[in-house]
């Protein structure tokens, strides 16, 4: 069986790292569950720490 190229990721191949400004990444950066914690609103922190024990 054939399978065509998945044009997404030939394209992100052949500029992901020489572009000079990427706008159009297939894939987000990945953070630890605490650094996400760490963006949240005040509130939220302090339910989610709490809920997964990554706080006191």
């Amino acid at each position: 069986m054939k399978i065509n190229q998945f044009k997404l990721e030939r394209y992100c191949a052949i500029y992901e790292f020489s572009a000079k400004y990427l706008l159009s990444p297939s894939d987000c950066e990945s953070l630890t569950m605490k650094e996400l914690i760490d963006k949240a609103d005040q509130d939220s922190s302090s339910v989610l720490g709490t809920v997964l024990c990554l706080r006191q």
